[in-house]
């Protein structure tokens, strides 16, 4: 897939990523993450991360303004009774909205299109704040892009025996400091996860 998507099929595999990302961006599918992990491995740490947070930014604004203005309170009913706890965030994002959103967009598997909707039809958050918010937050995406672009160059560690000596040299050096900072940035991300869980459960326990 990765060399489908490098060369011939370029343009198809970029159309079909992008279009996932905008399904995902707005409805309440999960997978995003993955979706940007997938865009470090085929255009690397720079234009992966570019890609993701170009998407994600234009498509969940047009989202939010979509449900704002259009279905959202249709849509919000298929979720259900929502939750007292979830309720009070709701009220909280109305006092303190770039903060409220920033937190729960930067958490991993919390600001899906599931988010846009809530903060757009239960909430008076401003498209500013909420575009503020989600600008500061998606920043992660760099660290996606790091650790799966490194990854990736996992899969080919040992050059082809046609390679000239100092070429393949210079290629196994490079992909072993791949490895390295691909590390450093899982532990880098990780520590990041650690820290929105802590203040996540601080602003719980203050709800309680």
């Amino acid at each position: 897939l990765v060399v489908y998507g490098q060369g011939k099929g370029a343009t198809t595999v970029f159309l079909v990523l992008g279009g996932l990302m905008t399904l995902c961006a707005g409805l309440p599918l999960p997978g995003f993450m993955f979706l940007v992990f997938a865009a470090g491995i085929l255009y690397g740490v720079f234009y992966g991360f570019l890609m993701a947070y170009g998407i994600s930014f234009v498509a969940s604004c047009s989202w939010f303004l979509f449900y704002r203005n259009c279905c959202g309170k249709a849509v919000v009913k298929y979720f259900g009774a929502i939750s007292e706890r979830t309720k009070l965030w709701l009220e909280l994002a109305e006092k303190d909205g770039i903060r409220i959103v920033f937190l729960v967009k930067m958490l991993p598997f919390g600001g899906g299109g599931t988010a846009n909707v809530l903060f757009a039809v239960l909430t008076k958050v401003s498209l500013f704040d909420f575009a503020a918010g989600l600008s500061i937050a998606h920043l992660k995406f760099l660290l996606f892009t790091f650790v799966s672009s490194s990854a990736g160059s996992l899969a080919n560690l040992h050059p082809s025996p046609s390679v000239k000596p100092a070429n393949a040299q210079y290629k196994q050096r490079s992909r072993t400091l791949h490895v390295v900072m691909g590390t450093v940035g899982a532990l880098v991300l990780i520590a990041l996860c650690w820290w929105a869980y802590k203040t996540y459960s601080e602003i719980e326990r203050q709800l309680d």
